[in-house]
């Protein structure tokens, strides 16, 4: 068995834009001086003690807050009935053709990944790690005889 280690790690990466609001030091910080400094930063403050993440948590914030607002196009069927005169020509009462569709557009403002229907309240979790809405195509013909 054999491990690899990639060593090029892009420290510009969005998962180490967080904040940061001291200088950095030879020891201390991704970057000497105020190259340190990120007070817009995307992510909060990572802690290292459970008890000052936890006082960090409790404030109330809007940071995250998404518009969860959608239009979804859930359903739609199109359908093609033989007319009566070629039917019958084949002894038959009624030909149809059709094809279906579920979920196969849905127009919103989240992260790609996340379904809008799929989400729920502060409790109950984020909807992030939640499976979207399944594509569904159907087609088929319907034959009376």
């Amino acid at each position: 068995m054999r491990a690899n280690w990639d060593s090029n790690i892009d420290v510009k990466s969005d998962r180490l834009d967080y904040f940061r609001d001291t200088p950095g030091t030879k020891y201390y910080g991704l970057y000497e001086k105020d190259a340190n400094l990120n007070t817009d930063a995307f992510w909060p403050r990572p802690y290292l003690s459970n008890s000052e993440d936890l006082k960090n948590r409790s404030h109330a914030n809007t940071r995250y807050l998404a518009n969860a607002s959608y239009v979804r196009l859930q359903n739609i069927q199109v359908g093609y009935t033989l007319p009566e005169n070629i039917v019958s020509k084949i002894k038959l009462q009624n030909v149809r053709f059709y094809f279906s569709g579920e979920n196969l557009l849905t127009i919103d403002d989240l992260p790609n990944g996340m379904d809008p229907s799929a989400l729920r309240g502060f409790r109950g979790r984020s909807g992030a790690a939640a499976y979207g809405a399944d594509r569904i195509y159907s087609f088929g013909i319907s034959v009376t005889y």
